[in-house]
């Protein structure tokens, strides 16, 4: 692996040198913390984009609530950026539901699992747990829009926005974020070194 050389500082054995290349350690370390920040601001934005793509191209897509959902936010004092899904039955598209989804787990589910996957989404953590193989269902209120639930390894029916009824055996994992999350550390080193060697002198 070849490494690039971010910054060379001149020195010689003199006060006023030695002076000088502090200085300039100085600047450049301002420089690089700023220029990580801006590196984990630009790949939680990226992968907010990723994400809504993933959900497009598995065909997540019903009223569009999941795909509008999904955005990202950056918090530099942490030094830590975050992509989340608001969507109530986001995790229940990631994760799978029924026997459908438990022929079709999702790839980061080992052998050991408990069946239960418990997710902290949105910009505010909020708790949802997932029963995966259960038949854990999902469907709006007509009028309060909120997401109900039940239970059945046989299948169930449930109502729709529009009042229509539907039977299912569930729905296969579609792991849209897990995806998101392969792909940015594919392409986290390449971002690295666009971001941080952009206007370094050396």
């Amino acid at each position: 692996m070849s490494y690039k050389v971010l910054k060379s500082i001149h020195m010689e054995l003199s006060t006023q040198s030695i002076d000088q290349a502090r200085r300039e350690l100085k600047l450049f370390r301002e420089e690089l913390r700023a220029k990580c920040l801006r590196l984990v601001e630009a790949l939680a934005k990226e992968g907010a984009e990723i994400a809504k793509m993933q959900v497009i191209s598995m065909d997540a897509v019903d009223t569009g609530e999941l795909e509008h959902s999904i955005d990202a936010v950056f918090f530099p004092e942490e030094r830590c950026g975050v992509v989340y899904a608001d969507a109530p039955y986001a995790v229940y598209v990631e994760y799978g539901t029924g026997i459908v989804g438990a022929a079709n787990p999702h790839p980061g589910i080992g052998n050991g699992s408990s069946g239960e996957v418990v997710s902290m989404g949105g910009r505010d953590g909020q708790r949802t747990t997932a029963h995966l193989g259960y038949g854990k269902s999902f469907a709006a209120d007509p009028e309060t829009g909120k997401a109900t639930s039940t239970n059945s390894e046989n299948g169930w029916v449930y109502m729709d926005r529009n009042g229509e009824f539907h039977f299912t055996m569930g729905y296969p994992s579609r792991p849209f974020m897990y995806n998101t999350l392969r792909w940015l550390e594919e392409h986290a080193p390449d971002k690295a070194s666009e971001i941080l060697t952009g206007g370094m002198g050396g």
